[in-house]
């Protein structure tokens, strides 16, 4: 998917609320997930309080219980339409 040239900084997603096709805000952008291995792609947006505290490492780092971790909500490269200025905008998904 290719995107404007402003979408070169991945940083500038970082906010930007997310938006589905039908209008409806599901949160804003916390983190970005690329592959591992390079070159770099996006492959997900991190979103919603998990997402924020994956990102900012408050997932229970003081807990003397051991729980398996929290999987941070997260989009798909592959469901994002496209990026314009203030907001990620998602495609349109029909389930099956």
């Amino acid at each position: 998917m290719e995107h404007s040239q402003a979408s070169r900084y991945i940083s500038k997603l970082l906010g930007l609320p997310i938006i589905t096709a039908e209008g409806k805000r599901i949160g804003r952008v916390a983190d970005i997930v690329l592959t591992p291995e390079a070159p770099h792609k996006v492959i997900g947006l991190l979103h919603g309080e998990s997402g924020w505290q994956h990102r900012l490492h408050l997932l229970n780092p003081f807990s003397k219980i051991k729980r398996s971790p929290t999987k941070p909500d997260m989009i798909s490269w592959d469901e994002v339409e496209s990026i314009e200025r203030s907001k990620v905008i998602l495609k349109n998904m029909i389930s099956s």
